[in-house]
Parts: C-alpha cells; structure tokens; sequence
C-alpha cells in the first residue's frame, strides 16, 4: 500500500513538472511537439527497451513467470504506445471522443494493473471538469482532493474502495482552445 502511494506521488509531481513546462513553451517559443517517450521496466536497460535492440537476459525479467511475485512487467515491449486507449483504464472511464492520445503506458506489478494516459482534447473545459467529477463521485472518491476551476482540473484520490486514480491537467498555454489531461490510474 506504502509503494502505491509512493507510486502516486511521484506520478503527481512529475505531472506537475510537465504542466508548469507545458504553460513554459509558449512564452519561451520553444518546440512543443509531443516527443516519444520509452518506459523502461525494473531491471531492464534503456538499450534493451530501444527498437532495433537485440534481446538481453534482462529482457526475461519483464515478463514474470506466474509463479513470480514481486516483479515488474510492462505490457507489450516496454515502450509506451502513443495512440491507444489503455487496456488495463476501466471500461467505464470517460475519454472525450476527439482525444489524442501521446503517451499511453501500462504495467502490472506484484499482480496490480497500472495506467499512465496522457491525452490531448479540444473539449469544453467546464464539460470536461465536470465528467470527470461525476465520474469519481459515483465511483465514491474517498481520501481525495478535487480541485477544477477555469484553467484546472486535479482530482485525486481512492475509487471503488480499491484503486487510485490522479487526474490532472489543464487549458494548454500553447495550443489555443486545447487542453492536455494526465490520468494515473493504479489497483491498490
């Protein structure tokens, strides 16, 4: 439980960092593109979670055998996919039907399923803060925080009794009319 929590406050601050980069770029004028990220599972390296990388020892340690408890596997080859919804994020969680997707990782961890989703949209702000506090309110947000006004949206907090979710993101100073959201979604 300790780890999980670890787990979500580091995911809360490094969404901060890139919130307050994103507000950044647009006054500095500096690139915004979304860049290609790799998630690197424990015990792995990042030359064996490059493409073209030849296959390493390290690589069997991803992929717990299922008598393996404690170890860490990354869905796929490791790398975060940049244009699906996760399969592992809850059926019912709402994603708004022009999102763009730009960084969608999976994990599973001591047999727990981790989501972390982040996503683009040109819906409306208040529409969108709004759907996502009905949605952890009839999932009964519980230890949470909410937090969205005209240029916010942070919710965070335990669902469901067994799982914590993190949304965070804002209006994108760079991008009129568009905002990016981070969703960390993780089984307790």
């Amino acid at each position: 439980m300790k780890k999980n929590r670890w787990f979500s406050l580091l995911s809360v601050v490094i969404i901060a960092g890139v919130v307050s980069a994103c507000g950044n770029n647009a006054a500095g004028g500096t690139n915004t593109a979304p860049q290609e990220t790799a998630s690197v599972a424990p015990g792995n390296t990042a030359e064996s979670a490059s493409p073209g990388a030849e296959a390493t020892p390290s690589d069997a340690a991803a992929s717990p055998a299922p008598s393996d408890e404690g170890k860490t596997e990354t869905k796929g080859d490791g790398e975060s996919s940049a244009s699906a919804r996760p399969d592992y994020l809850p059926a019912d969680f709402p994603i708004p039907a022009d999102a763009v997707i730009t960084n969608s990782t999976e994990n599973i961890d001591n047999g727990k399923k981790s989501v972390l989703l982040v996503f683009k949209t040109k819906e409306d702000f208040a529409k969108l803060g709004q759907s996502y506090k009905d949605y952890v309110n009839e999932k009964g947000l519980e230890d949470g925080a909410q937090t969205i006004d005209d240029k916010n949206i942070i919710i965070q907090g335990t669902i469901s009794g067994s799982e914590f979710i993190s949304i965070i993101g804002g209006k994108l100073a760079s991008e009129e009319g568009v905002s990016e959201l981070t969703v960390s979604w993780t089984e307790q």
